[in-house]
């Protein structure tokens, strides 16, 4: 049986012929469903059982709010969507060209470290890695080497391996804020707000540095493991590593995954495993292996500095003994990074976003307590202070602090003066460690990291759910029974009171409410039937 209706408008009430409304039902050789149609185009369907699919249509609110909701779902005009995906393209354009204007820059650290390293291999080539003429480990030297095999100036050829991976950060903590926040307009916003960053732009394109590369795969491995990807996530943790050791910084994020989410016992193996795999061939070519395992080692007593140029607590005590506070140092910086995990294990079930807090949290305190700690150290926690401002902006004071701290060693370094005051960068650095803390403690007991913190609670983004709790995300299928059931609960098309107070389980999916009637998971409350909204997760 079909039936149209008279041309109506989101508002119901009488529109012109060429913005036609025409819910119609239909059987397509399935349950009965309605078909949404504007200008005779069909726009979308939602299914509905055979009994009383007319009743649900004609008799009652729940049919006319089905097709308000699907007219929601049309959302932004198509121009205006193509209009802001090419906005975005040249944006990332603008940034690929900035970084090539600053290509010509050649840093300290580039003229003697890798561009001798570059050249090397190009003048010896695979052969290289058996000697003993770099002290990173295998994976940066063997891009440097795939690169060198391009005409390309070793200036041109090490910045473009940074430039790509800032491109790849930046893609990365687009999905993790996708993923915290629902929102793919936000996400697409941190992807770009990461390539004009002051420190990432400076690390990659100025400096010439390799921080850009850990850290994408560090981040990854934090956006797979709240999505329930343990085994992946370690995996990813160990290629981080094996690239440098400040990936460590990520480290406690898995740790409270792992043991909060009783992941497989074996799943750090897969970190252990791909580091191993990854470190080991210069031994193939001739190096020994203590030489080659080793290379951290080396590393670590490079410089016998406490604060090398990195404005943090030992900044403070600039004659103190090295080798006494070294010592005292890193078993404070452990000791202190163990009673901030155990806190987070022993606070009640923190949603995703407090785990990501908790990770700024953990790297803020750790490059501030640790001794040795160069300018560049910074990178892991600042990435992560960006996408926590992009969930939560009002916390905006903390990328402005972090920036600015970081300034003092950027500048000191790349421009021989420091554009900001030592004293002045150790407060800045300090007051940025604070606050994070403050608010990582005052979100305790809190499902979300807004609540308890300023006004409330952190409301869903509009234009998609958001999974609340640590685990994978809730699929296209969950979704559309989920908000189907908030629909059949209520008369009126919204959720009634059983949709209110059950919340999202571990693992994503819809939890239980009063009576034990399944509810829609946080985020979906409010939202289109199946999850169309524009910008919805898929």
């Amino acid at each position: 049986m079909s039936r149209t209706a008279s041309p109506v408008g989101p508002d119901m009430k009488p529109r012109a012929d060429n913005e036609r409304v025409s819910p119609t039902l239909s059987g397509h050789g399935r349950p009965g469903g309605i078909e949404v149609t504007r200008s005779g185009r069909r726009t979308d369907e939602v299914g509905m059982s055979d009994d009383g699919a007319s009743r649900q249509v004609a008799a009652s609110g729940r049919g006319t709010a089905t097709i308000r909701r699907s007219w929601e779902a049309m959302g932004a005009d198509g121009w205006s969507r193509a209009a802001a995906v090419t906005i975005a393209v040249l944006i990332v354009l603008l940034a690929v060209a900035l970084r090539w204007s600053l290509r010509s820059f050649v840093s300290r650290d580039m003229s003697n470290f890798v561009v001798p390293w570059y050249d090397y291999l190009r003048q010896h080539g695979i052969s290289a890695f058996g000697q003993g003429f770099t002290n990173y480990s295998f994976p940066y030297p063997f891009l440097l080497y795939i690169v060198s095999r391009f005409p390309l100036s070793a200036v041109t050829g090490i910045k473009v391996i940074s430039a790509v991976f800032d491109l790849l950060l930046a893609g990365v903590a687009a999905l993790l804020v996708r993923q915290l926040t629902g929102s793919a307009a936000r996400g697409a916003a941190a992807g770009l707000a990461m390539l004009f960053l002051p420190t990432v732009l400076l690390n990659s394109a100025v400096w010439g540095q390799c921080d850009s590369i850990y850290t994408t795969f560090g981040l990854a491995a934090v956006y797979l493991g709240l999505r329930g990807r343990g085994n992946v996530a370690w995996a990813l943790m160990g290629v981080a590593l094996a690239f440098k050791l400040q990936a460590i910084f990520f480290l406690p994020v898995l740790v409270l995954l792992w043991l909060r989410r009783r992941t497989a016992w074996y799943a750090p193996a897969f970190a252990a495993l791909a580091w191993l795999v990854l470190s080991v061939p210069p031994v193939f070519f001739g190096r020994s292996p203590g030489e080659t395992l080793g290379v951290y080692l080396s590393q670590a007593d490079y410089y016998q500095w406490l604060a090398a140029g990195l404005p943090n607590l030992y900044a403070w005590i600039p004659g103190a003994d090295f080798a006494m506070f070294k010592t005292a140092g890193n078993f404070f910086s452990l000791a202190l990074m163990g009673l901030l995990l155990l806190v987070a294990l022993l606070a009640p079930g923190q949603d995703a976003k407090g785990v990501v807090l908790f990770g700024a949290v953990a790297a803020a305190t750790a490059v501030y307590t640790i001794p040795q700690m160069h300018e560049r150290y910074t990178f892991v926690y600042e990435v992560l202070v960006l996408i926590l401002v992009m969930v939560v902006p009002r916390h905006l004071w903390l990328l402005g602090t972090s920036q600015a701290a970081a300034l003092y060693g950027y500048s000191g370094f790349l421009m021989d003066r420091a554009l900001v005051p030592e004293w002045v960068a150790a407060l800045l650095l300090g007051a940025t460690v604070v606050g994070l803390l403050t608010i990582w403690v005052l979100s305790l007991g809190h499902r979300s990291v807004g609540a308890g913190i300023g006004r409330g609670a952190t409301r869903p983004a509009a234009d998609g759910p958001a999974p609340s709790r640590i685990g994978s995300a809730p699929s296209r299928e969950q979704r559309y029974r989920a908000a189907r059931l908030a629909v059949d609960q209520s008369g009126d098309g919204t959720p009634g009171d059983g949709a209110r107070g059950g919340g999202t389980s571990d693992d994503g999916t819809a939890g239980r409410g009063p009576g034990d009637r399944p509810v829609a998971p946080d985020g979906m409350r409010g939202s289109t039937v199946a999850g169309r909204d524009a910008g919805g997760v898929a």
